[in-house]
């Protein structure tokens, strides 16, 4: 029954047919939650009220870029960020059927390589919990090994030209698809021919392309580069001020980025294929690309710490850098005499996993609380603030909300109004004249309180209080309750003025 369902003609549209069914079963988990946005969606749902080459320091613009085009139609609401990231899986887990199909020359394998992503915890668990940019990631990676997979084979002049629109949409997705690139090409390296293949004066055209589908970014970076710089060499050496100190903390996370990536994977392929499993064979050239590719990624992390002092090495990191693991695996159990036995082993287990996490994201919406959700924004009341707000009389104008948090909801419910966040200076929302009307609104239930000097300048302004108790219980508490202050500015003229970013006409 297996064999028929895994027919050797399964293709790349019965893969996406999947993942879709796939992706909408957990996308009504998320939404069954409530509507309200958590975690990084609520900064980019601030950001994506325009169009931009580039938008934070930290994350390059690809999945921003989506979510503008996806919330065209559904607006700037919980339902956007489902759409946007159920694309980029169904994407990968697309261009993961036909990376591994090119690497193992058989359409079952490449649709159980494909299977296989449920595997991994970053996307069987993390990515629905919640993945933005890395959402982005994880097609394009599989992308570039689609596309460089393919030019091993064909080394035509327009596989040149798709491996240079892989690249683009790379580094357009994260920064650390870089680190993709980088062992992907080391690993090419290392063979005389897959070296042979690659490195010629085709290449040119891969950076060419690569560099046209980048240049709007790139000239975005180039006047950020300062502040750009900065974040990266914060965000990868963390906060600990000696070397030292960031070496006995970034050697650790290194080696246990890469276990918790790849040990699903070596516990299912070591259930199908057992001790022969450690014998060193031929393999399909794909395969054998992606073992060298990935030897050298586990080697990777911890080796750039020690060079660069790297304390921040987080889980996510490795999927840039162990993705072809997938792509080996499969080839050293294909490559084993029970064929059909593997195949069945690597299905139940990748089902049994997805069932698992299927089973316990029910629960946290049906049981929310610890230990699955600790601050459990997204069932948060903002319903309550948006009656008072109309109650203010507000349609139209200027929202600050001093959390990200509530900025994030703010424009959720009001999509036509500016909406700003006090703790996102990098970025301000179109619009805005000398005299529109702002309101200016915190919780010091869901962030920091405000500084003293902008409580003592509203002391003028119209101020209301907004005390809202939570629809749902969180399991072992009393029922929450949240409190948010709304303060009218236009009392505080020269505090709106920098609160609300006016400009003489708007902009």
């Amino acid at each position: 029954m297996l064999d028929g369902i895994l027919g050797k003609q399964i293709t790349a549209a019965h893969i996406c047919a999947a993942a879709i069914l796939y992706c909408i079963a957990h996308g009504l988990v998320t939404l069954a939650a409530g509507p309200a946005l958590a975690l990084d969606d609520v900064k980019l749902n601030v950001v994506t009220q325009s169009f931009q080459w580039g938008y934070q320091p930290e994350n390059p613009p690809l999945f921003e870029w989506l979510l503008i085009l996806v919330q065209q139609f559904v607006g700037p609401t919980l339902a956007s960020f489902v759409i946007t990231k159920y694309i980029f899986l169904t994407a990968a887990a697309v261009f993961v059927f036909l990376a591994a199909k090119e690497a193992l020359g058989d359409r079952r394998w490449a649709a159980l390589t494909a299977l296989s992503l449920s595997l991994c915890f970053q996307v069987g668990w993390n990515y629905h919990q919640a993945f933005t940019h890395s959402a982005a990631l994880v097609p394009t990676v599989a992308f570039l090994w689609w596309a460089l997979l393919r030019l091993l084979r064909t080394r035509r002049l327009l596989d040149f030209a798709i491996l240079g629109l892989a690249i683009g949409a790379g580094l357009l997705a994260k920064y650390s698809f870089a680190a993709a690139l980088a062992l992907a090409l080391v690993a090419a390296a290392t063979n005389a021919e897959t070296r042979r293949a690659i490195f010629r004066p085709a290449l040119l055209v891969s950076l060419a392309v690569a560099l046209i589908v980048l240049w709007p970014h790139l000239s975005w970076v180039i006047t950020q580069n300062g502040q750009l710089a900065a974040h990266a060499a914060e965000r990868l050496q963390g906060h600990e001020a000696s070397y030292w100190g960031r070496i006995a903390k970034g050697v650790p996370r290194a080696f246990w980025a890469s276990i918790s990536f790849a040990a699903p994977f070596i516990l299912v392929a070591l259930a199908a294929g057992g001790r022969d499993l450690f014998h060193w064979r031929a393999l399909p050239p794909g395969a054998a690309l992606a073992r060298r590719a990935t030897i050298i990624g586990v080697a990777a992390p911890p080796l750039s710490v020690l060079l660069f002092g790297l304390g921040h090495m987080q889980e996510r990191y490795a999927l840039a850098i162990l993705f072809p693991a997938t792509f080996w695996f499969a080839g050293e159990l294909m490559a084993l005499s029970g064929e059909a036995r593997e195949r069945r082993i690597v299905v139940f287990s990748c089902l049994g996993l997805m069932a698992a996490a299927f089973s316990i994201r029910i629960a946290e919406v049906a049981f929310p609380g610890a230990p699955l959700c600790k601050e459990c924004r997204q069932w948060a009341p903002y319903g309550a603030l948006k009656e008072a707000l109309d109650t203010e009389g507000f349609e139209n104008g200027t929202l600050v909300g001093f959390e990200d948090t509530t900025a994030g909801n703010l424009r959720r419910l009001y999509p036509h109004a500016r909406m700003l966040s006090a703790h996102m200076p990098f970025y301000t929302a179109p619009g805005g004249a000398i005299g529109d009307k702002c309101y200016f609104i915190w919780s010091e239930d869901l962030g920091p309180r405000p500084p003293a000097h902008i409580l003592e300048a509203i002391k003028s302004a119209h101020v209301i209080d907004v005390d809202a108790e939570w629809a749902r219980v969180m399991r072992g508490e009393a029922r929450r309750r949240t409190r948010w202050t709304i303060a009218e500015m236009s009392g505080a003229p020269r505090l709106a003025q920098r609160l609300c970013r006016f400009s003489a006409q708007g902009n």
